[in-house]
């Protein structure tokens, strides 16, 4: 097919040398490392899933903190009160519990302000 072009034709002839090193490019072996079994092919691909993971992971540092809203927060604390008061271990004291305690107390503060409704007149 190459063959039947007129090179005589610049642009013609430009193509033929472009189609030609193409070819010929694709007849070169390419050089491998080993033969990889199944293991080594599940290595790869789990090393490719951690740096993809990586990077991605480094993209969202650089990014704003996510919005807390106030009912998660209260119900994160809660939760963080119920596992500190089934703990045996002297590491967490019970007058620690006053600390959570008060700062459940401020969130519910916060919810309850949140839901005030407020007059019409206050738009206008």
């Amino acid at each position: 097919m190459i063959g039947e072009l007129n090179i005589d034709d610049s642009y013609t002839s430009s193509l033929a040398d472009t189609l030609n090193n193409f070819f010929n490019d694709l007849e070169e072996e390419i050089p491998t490392t080993a033969i990889l079994n199944d293991d080594d092919i599940i290595k790869l691909i789990q090393e490719e899933i951690y740096e993809d993971e990586k990077i991605n992971n480094d993209n969202n540092d650089s990014e704003e903190p996510a919005l807390v809203f106030l009912d998660s927060a209260m119900k994160s604390l809660q939760n963080w009160m119920s596992f500190f008061e089934q703990q045996q271990i002297s590491e967490f004291r019970v007058e620690d519990m006053e600390i959570f305690k008060r700062y459940l107390n401020l969130v519910k503060q916060f919810e309850r302000k949140s839901q005030k409704q407020v007059s019409i007149t206050n738009f206008f």
